[in-house]
Formats: structure tokens, sequence, C-alpha cells
């Protein structure tokens, strides 16, 4: 059988190579004579259709089949039950970092998430501490509680329809701390309604004319049922390094969740016999030079966290604030 003609009764059944070897023919050949004949269809099939050929070398060589299995196509459901929420804290009036909470704030009004938490450490309670303290300090404790109601108010008008909650923190657990301690005959004052009633910070802040929910700083913040199966805590751990709080938090707890008060931004996932857990590090909002700390180890962000309420699986998201910048689902954030 003449070449040409042995050559087209092959075409697509072999590879170039595979014809080269059962026939004798050189490959070289054989790979030309396919080019040629497949810019000879193209020609054709241009002509027919009044269009230019393309540039480009056809082959006929049949496809080999990938080693590998293909995964499934999965539908994703977008309109599903997803809850969001949006986690920050350690702000620390009149400490705050206005460019740290710019971005937060811009952040919740793209977002407008169903929850907000914040989560600890509001107000610093500077004046009322037991560390040395600066005596030019210009702030008492109750500028300090002005500046964090309009901080509330504020978040309140971004996001109207959130379900709001603020985690108390060690800081303003100080407060307890100074009324415990009051001895002799000052201490009867305890005892008095109106002190129970208003002398605590639900009442000091305006939470209840803001739609916000407390959680005192003791072992019941836990047990709070915020988000589905996530636990949130202001947090009493700090260790060397972010994500080392937040592993100790989960470790304590055997659960999910997130916390405040190592003022790192931090993320940590295990997985144990009886399922997966992962724990974020919430970062901070106030300044990054604290007189009490030098060159601290700290993070301005926030963390975005989503869920499926019907499973409570989470996705987390930690946003890194760095010099009043944030960058988050594909957009810049500038304080």
């Amino acid at each position: 059988m003449e070449s040409r003609a042995l050559l087209k009764e092959l075409q697509g059944t072999m590879s170039v190579t595979e014809i080269s070897r059962s026939t004798g023919i050189p490959r070289t050949t054989v790979r030309e004579f396919y080019e040629r004949e497949a810019r000879n269809i193209q020609e054709v099939i241009a002509r027919d259709n009044d269009e230019p050929a393309p540039a480009g070398v056809y082959f006929d060589n049949p496809v080999r089949p990938l080693s590998i299995e293909m995964p499934p196509v999965v539908t994703v459901e977008r309109d599903g039950p997803v809850r969001t929420a949006l986690l920050y804290g350690d702000t620390q009036f009149p400490f705050q970092d206005d460019g740290a909470l710019s971005i937060v704030q811009q952040i919740t009004r793209a977002l407008q998430p169903d929850t907000i938490v914040h989560m600890g450490d509001l107000v610093d309670c500077y004046t009322i501490s037991d560390y040395d303290r600066d005596p030019h300090r210009r702030f008492n404790l109750q500028d300090e509680i002005n500046m964090a109601r309009a901080h509330l108010a504020g978040m309140r008008l971004i996001a109207p329809d959130a379900a709001f909650h603020l985690l108390e923190g060690n800081h303003e657990d100080r407060l307890r701390r100074l009324l415990w301690r009051l001895s002799g005959p000052a201490s009867e004052l305890l005892n008095l309604d109106i002190i129970k009633r208003d002398l605590t910070w639900p009442t000091l802040l305006g939470l209840p004319e803001l739609g916000i929910s407390f959680y005192k700083y003791d072992g019941q913040q836990a047990h709070a049922h915020i988000l589905p199966k996530f636990t949130l805590i202001h947090g009493n751990l700090v260790r060397k390094f972010g994500g080392y709080s937040a592993r100790g938090e989960m470790e304590k707890y055997g659960t999910s969740g997130a916390s405040g008060h190592c003022h790192r931004l931090g993320l940590t996932a295990h997985a144990k016999l009886d399922g997966s857990y992962i724990w974020a590090e919430t970062g901070c909002t106030c300044k990054l030079d604290a007189e009490y700390s030098q060159n601290p180890d700290w993070q301005h962000g926030c963390v975005v966290a989503t869920f499926d309420t019907e499973t409570g699986a989470p996705s987390l998201e930690p946003v890194y604030i760095y010099n009043g910048l944030a960058v988050w689902r594909g957009n810049i954030y500038r304080a």
C-alpha cells in the first residue's frame, strides 16, 4: 500500500510515534503529513465559511485520558441558612486607635452583619487600676464612659438591625474589684438598691437604650449562646505568639470559638476523634504604644465569622489592620 494511503487509513487510530513504529515511516514524515492534511482541511472550511484560516497547527492524534479522577461538580447553596458576625475588641477608651476603629466601622457598613460582638475591654478604667498611673493623664472614668457610649451609638447607627453584644473584660472588672475593696462604713453603700441597680456597666454605658446585651466577666460568659455552637469569651490567657493563646483557650473549653485579651490576631485549628475545632484571637483596636509595655507584639484587627446555622460550621476571616489600612474581600479600606 502506498505510504500516503496507509497514513490516511491509520489517521486518528494511533499517535504519531505509534504509527511510525508500526509502519517504519520516519516520525517527522508522519507528523508533517498530518500537519499538511490539517491545514488543507482548515483552508477548505475557511473558504466554505468565507473566513481566513486560523493560525496554528492542528493535530488529529487521539486524546489520551488523564490518569487522575476528576472531582464531582458541587452545587453551592448560596441562599442557605447563613449567619454573619463581626468580632472586635480591646479598645480601651481613652487609649483607642481611631484609625483601627474607622476600618472596623467601614467593614461593618460593608458587611451589615447579623451579629456584632465587642470582645471586651471597651474601656480602660485607667484611674481605678492597681497599676502605676501617669498623674498627667487628663481623662477620668466618666470621660472613658462618654467616649465608649459615643462609639457604641455610632456602631448601632451603622448596623441598626444587628444583634449587638458586649463582653465584659478584665478592665471593666476593675470596677467590681474596686467596690469589693470598700471597707468600714463605706462598704454599706453596696447594700443600697440604687447602687446595685445603677452602678453597673449596662447602666453606665446606656446599653439597654442601644439594644446591646451584656455578659459579665465570669465563668458564665462562655455559656452564652450568642453564636451557634461557638464559644465567645474575653479570655484570660496571654501566651508568647499569635495563635498560642487561641490554642490554650480552645484546649480549655474543648470547642470552637474566639477570644480577645491578648491583643493579637491569630487563628488555630485542631482535629480530634470527636471532631474538628477552630479558634480565633480577635486582635485589638487600642493604641500599640501602651505606657506599660514597650514594643508589644500586638496587632490591630477584627474577625469576620460566617456560620451555617443548621450545622454550626464556621468560616473565620481575620482582618489584619496595618498602619490604618486593611485589605478584605478584594477591597482596600483606609482610615
